[in-house]
């Protein structure tokens, strides 16, 4: 299977910390991979690495390289826009824009795409549903996002993602604050949208990866620098893991890694 991402000796700094420290994998096309691991092993650093967006924080440092279907991210000639609509990117807490469901929705849509508003109105349907939005809001795109709960808006922010059609999208813990209702429908959308897209989701979640994940990333922090300890399917990582820390954290225990 085709790598969508191909990282090689991958270190990032701030300032002078390293919270990443030479990592290599690559990322399999139409698949879901789950980056597990504790607090501060710098799995969100790796995340916003994959899509340029860490480039954007101060007085951090990124060494190696970062190919996106053959592309090298770190390139003074890359497209970030179009890197952008390519990689779609959904943080831990919901960002709805303070207008109506459909001006929303219309921020992403417009940006890539042309359609009349019955034409969106009938995408705009058709992905409500999938997450079992339409009905909680009666069918009414006028609806006011930032009054909708925060399980709703995350639906919405996930939808809202989808609309410039990319072909990969990074999830940050995005079921955290979630009930297991609005958690179960964002599930259920991603395993459908593997059909034609690659998914990277962040989570603390161990069941869930177990649930979701074709192949796990398993981080570690030494002296406070991220490595990856373990990467591989999810029924090798958690039925045959090769290394002791991967077998102790699945296990909820407190790995010796001295």
């Amino acid at each position: 299977m085709k790598a969508v991402f191909d990282i090689s000796n991958l270190s990032i700094h701030f300032g002078k910390k390293k919270v990443i420290d030479n990592l290599s994998l690559k990322i399999r096309e139409n698949s879901i991979t789950a980056i597990v691991g504790p607090s501060g092993c710098g799995k969100s650093t790796f995340l916003k690495s994959l899509n340029g967006l860490l480039e954007l924080e101060n007085k951090v440092l990124i060494d190696g390289e970062i190919n996106f279907l053959g592309n090298d991210l770190f390139s003074k000639k890359r497209d970030m826009n179009l890197l952008r609509k390519n990689v779609a990117m959904l943080f831990q807490n919901p960002g709805a824009f303070p207008f109506s469901i459909e001006r929303n929705l219309d921020v992403a849509f417009d940006e890539w795409n042309e359609g009349s508003r019955e034409e969106k109105n009938v995408i705009y349907k058709k992905l409500l549903k999938n997450v079992s939005l339409w009905d909680e809001i009666d069918g009414n795109l006028s609806l006011m996002a930032d009054n909708l709960s925060g399980g709703q808006q995350q639906r919405l922010c996930l939808i809202r993602s989808l609309l410039t059609n990319p072909c990969t999208v990074l999830l940050d813990e995005p079921c955290s604050a979630l009930d297991p209702i609005s958690t179960k429908a964002i599930e259920r959308m991603l395993l459908n949208l593997k059909k034609d897209k690659t998914i990277v989701i962040v989570t603390h979640d161990i069941s869930q990866a177990k649930r979701l994940a074709d192949d796990v990333i398993v981080m570690w922090p030494f002296s406070g620098s991220g490595r990856v300890v373990e990467h591989g399917s999810v029924d090798d990582i958690f039925n045959n893991p090769k290394s002791h820390i991967t077998r102790e954290y699945l296990n909820g225990e407190i790995p010796d890694t001295f």
